[in-house]
């Protein structure tokens, strides 16, 4: 992005509410405004010509969900959480199936006015390859079925994916409550279909749905460390990744549950996750881990490091 004296839309919004001026309901909904539609912003926030977005918002998403699951929004705020999670309304959708042709796992959704057949089908290809890769072959847990709009085949499939140009780059969006006793959630996602690289963000954005079954309530630095992780293990030749090593590697000083969109240090964080996978062999080590973070409760009772020194203890 280029610079500016002011900063970005997202420093602004930190900035004031470090200052202040805004309560923590107010720059979570700044921050999901931001994350689907920027051109809504109060003129204060609004992006400045050029300035690139977050390449996935759902951690921002994210926070606006808790602040309403906690019931932090007045009225006027919880019909804005509302209409700032809804899912676009397409008039066009594909089946994807698993990689045996036989099972539908997601619906890509898409408007004929503004994306082709051909690129929802080759969307949807990338979701089989994703699936492909973390599922069937890295052990994840199928995801929670979300709350309806799937394919005429499957009206409740596991996925909705909506590539709606109205987004800004990508997010995951928490939606309703999951079945199992831990915190799980099911999601949906929403991908500006015009991104480039488009397979990398369908790989994160579907790990994202897949770590909202394990764990709703961890530290957001693991959420995307995982995710961008994952994204260069199936698209490795894209290597898009490598931008954001910079950031992190720049501060050893810093906690590895730091987490803001102020740089890129949880992005690049993907670079530690890499040395976790090495010890579990082609990066099955990432799933148990994940798998040792579910908890009962709204509570973050059993975070990562939890995990990893369970994970320790057996394996030493």
């Amino acid at each position: 992005s280029p610079a500016s004296p002011d900063g970005t839309a997202l420093d602004r919004i930190e900035r004031a509410y470090a200052d202040g001026r805004i309560d923590a309901p107010t720059r979570a909904l700044l921050g999901l405004t931001l994350a689907r539609s920027p051109a809504s912003l109060p003129a204060e926030f609004q992006p400045h010509a050029g300035e690139a977005p977050p390449r996935c918002g759902a951690m921002l998403v994210r926070r606006a969900w808790l602040e309403s699951d906690l019931g932090s929004f007045s009225e006027a705020q919880s019909a804005q959480f509302a209409g700032g999670v809804a899912r676009p309304n397409l008039d066009s959708s594909v089946a994807v199936l698993d990689s045996a042709g036989t099972t539908v796992i997601a619906t890509v959704h898409y408007n004929t006015a503004s994306t082709t057949l051909v690129a929802a089908e080759a969307a949807g290809a990338f979701v089989t390859e994703s699936w492909t890769a973390q599922v069937e072959q890295r052990g994840w847990r199928v995801p929670p079925e979300d709350a309806g709009g799937g394919s005429t085949a499957d009206p409740d499939v596991d996925l909705d994916i909506y590539l709606d140009p109205a987004q800004n780059a990508a997010v995951t969006v928490p939606e309703g409550t999951g079945p199992e006793a831990w915190e799980d959630v099911p999601t949906v996602v929403v991908i500006d279909p015009t991104v480039a690289n488009i397979q990398t963000f369908i790989a994160h954005e579907l790990n994202h749905v897949l770590q909202y079954g394990y764990d709703a309530r961890e530290a957001d630095m693991i959420y995307e460390a995982t995710a961008v992780w994952m994204e260069d293990e199936i698209y490795d030749t894209v290597n898009d990744y490598t931008f954001y090593v910079g950031d992190f590697q720049a501060a050893p000083e810093r906690a590895l549950s730091y987490a803001t969109y102020e740089g890129s240090y949880m992005y690049g964080a993907a670079l530690f996750v890499h040395y976790l996978a090495s010890f579990g062999g082609d990066g099955h080590l990432i799933e148990p881990l994940w798998d040792g973070m579910k908890q009962t409760g709204a509570t973050n009772t059993v975070d990562f490091y939890d995990s990893v020194e369970e994970w320790e203890r057996a394996n030493t």
